[in-house]
């Protein structure tokens, strides 16, 4: 008996299948506008991969259980007409809340409503490569071949549909209009029934009847009427739950919360690798090269690099005290910089920027680097120092340093105009103009990003700023507050995330206490979290939000310590906070008391 032929289920098939089965039921319920259409044409797509699984897992089981899904979909709206089609199925009535909750639920269901009246009104290619290219994302060139239509078809029913409503057929609306769509797991169902019509076509066979005929490749199979009526399971909160194969993690929902459930941070390597990770310059190892004869940038060394920092490290330095080495993949610095194959780019020490006075041998504490460290050009950096700030230009290798009247000062960053420095103390916040070096303390609420988050206890407020840091905005994030316990990062779509303790009502549900929080501060205030889960009992862990990369992905630290003689462990995440994937982008070095070793204080 070959390798997944027999009656007993392939584990491979049921992890892939567990791993994409809610997102292909969302996406078909957005093409068909059903949800017992959709879930019957995904439990039909994968019997189909089911009964081809021997030759389609060594190939592209993906585009096998997609092509069986769509094709089909497609051509059966096609034969249909417009008047025939299903209307696009309302969500039942539920009792109404009160106050902001009622309000928030009301404006939610009424977005989903126009989403789905929009998507009703396109034609049957138009609607399923909106859902394809938009939600799915995927290219042009790929929906070409799974339909197999033309490019120029593709892209012109794109085009057409977009000009319809833009604004409702947006990923993020596309996905709040498909959230609720309940799920179930037909993978065991799927592999019995492509099973049972394997047993069939041998039977029929070994009897001599003739006249056999499988069309096209296409098995009808019976859907059992307890799979229609049936709620999907309760997910089963274990200590470390999997991502599948392309990083798609479990969920639950609660109170309206999406929370995704990262596994345990031992397991974090296992993580598929992050598929932009080479375009962004992000090695498999990082750090900084730990070594006290790196290349020197400024002191009559190297006199600037015009290639981009990508990170910037803080290193114990020769007689105490710490300086930043740079990370400046695969810069044009010349012969002094020798390139690790490993690391993927050449590193560069500061020693002109000397930080935390005598070190960590004298009870210094390691400076803090934060998301805004680097400047949005990639070249100027801000340090802090206790009473002042200093400005580094890794073009020149020219250093800057600014007074500021606060012996407390611990943290700085740059905001958005790319000239203002947001710096804070133990009680103040100061506002630092680079261009000019002028120093004003701030007279209310200020920031580096577009948005933050702020802990009211019960509820999270929602402050937006203006590009020199100003407060424009405030509103409510819906749902129980959270407890930031790290600094914020937002990107110009309006997306802030930060990590966070989480509230009673999320923890007690998934049983994990901290994690990362995602909202988008433009539209509809609605959080959605990736759960933290720790390793070992006593196992320190938290999550900490350093840059958005392309696409709603979140880029953050995982870090986790045990305590006693083993190493702290941090690694470089990257979440798609829409997606629901979690991936694995860096491993990094481990940290070091020597000369050049690395401090665990680091900025992207």
């Amino acid at each position: 008996m070959t390798r997944g032929r027999g009656d007993a289920a392939d584990p491979e098939f049921l992890e892939f299948v567990r791993a994409r089965q809610q997102p292909l039921i969302r996406s078909a319920f957005l093409v068909t506008g059903s949800a017992d259409l959709a879930e019957q044409a995904v439990r039909d797509a994968v019997t189909t991969l089911a009964r081809q699984w021997d030759h389609a897992r060594e190939e592209r089981p993906d585009t096998v259980v997609r092509t069986a899904l769509y094709r089909p979909l497609l051509a059966a709206r096609r034969r249909r007409p417009a008047a025939d089609r299903p209307e696009p199925e309302q969500p039942p009535e539920e009792e109404q809340g009160e106050g902001d909750e009622q309000e928030w639920e009301s404006q939610d269901e009424q977005r989903r409503r126009e989403v789905l009246a929009v998507l009703a009104t396109l034609g049957p290619l138009e609607r399923l490569v909106v859902v394809l290219c938009v939600h799915d994302e995927c290219g042009v060139a790929d929906v070409a071949g799974l339909l197999g239509a033309k490019e120029a078809a593709v892209r012109g029913a794109l085009e057409d549909a977009l000009t319809q409503r833009e604004d409702l057929l947006s990923r993020e609306a596309l996905e709040l209009a498909s959230e609720e769509v309940l799920g179930v797991d037909l993978a065991q169902s799927a592999w019995e029934a492509a099973a049972a019509a394997r047993r069939t076509v041998r039977r029929r066979a070994l009897l001599g009847v003739a006249g056999v005929v499988v069309a096209a490749g296409v098995v009808v199979v019976t859907r059992p009427d307890a799979g229609r009526n049936a709620q999907p399971p309760t997910p089963t909160l274990t200590p470390g739950p999997t991502a599948g194969v392309d990083g798609k993690l479990p969920s639950v929902a609660v109170d309206g919360v999406r929370v995704s459930l990262a596994p345990a941070v031992d397991l974090e390597p296992d993580l598929p690798r992050y598929p932009d990770a080479d375009d962004l310059a992000l090695p498999k190892v990082l750090g900084p090269n730990q070594s006290p004869t790196h290349p020197v940038l400024g002191k009559g060394a190297i006199a600037g690099v015009p290639e981009p920092v990508r990170a910037v490290f803080l290193v114990h330095a020769l007689g105490g005290g710490y300086e930043p080495v740079l990370f400046v993949p695969g810069s044009g610095v010349g012969h002094l910089v020798v390139p690790s194959v490993e690391l993927g780019g050449g590193h560069l020490v500061v020693p002109s920027v000397r930080l935390g006075g005598s070190g960590a041998a004298a009870g210094d504490g390691v400076p803090f680097l934060g998301p805004r460290t680097i400047a949005e050009d990639r070249h100027r950096l801000v340090f802090v120092q206790p009473g002042a700030l200093i400005v580094l230009d890794a073009r020149d290798a020219s250093t800057t340093w600014i007074d500021v009247p606060d012996p407390t000062l611990s943290s700085a960053g740059w905001a958005r105009d790319g000239s203002t420095i947001i710096a804070r103390g133990d009680t103040d916040s100061w506002v630092v103009d680079s261009d000019a070096g002028t120093v004003r303390r701030a007279d209310g609420p200020v920031g580096s990003e577009w948005v933050d988050v702020v802990d009211l206890g019960s509820r999270s407020l929602l402050r937006s700023y203006s590009g020199a840091g100003r407060l424009t905005d405030t509103r409510e994030m819906r749902g129980p507050g959270v407890s930031p316990t790290s600094a914020p990062v937002a990107n110009t779509e309006g997306w802030v995330a930060v990590g966070a303790a989480l509230p009673p009502q999320l923890s007690d549900a998934v049983d994990r206490g901290t994690g990362m929080v995602v909202v988008q501060g433009d539209l509809r205030p609605t959080p959605r979290v990736l759960a933290m889960t720790p390793g070992a009992d006593g196992t320190i862990a938290l999550y900490s939000a350093l840059a958005w990369g392309p696409r709603d992905v979140v880029l953050l630290e995982s870090y986790s310590s045990v305590g006693g003689a083993a190493p702290d462990q941090r690694r470089l995440l990257a979440w798609d906070a829409i997606g629901g994937a979690l991936w694995l982008a860096s491993e990094l070095e481990v940290e070091s008391q020597e000369e050049g070793g690395f401090t665990g204080s680091w900025a992207i």
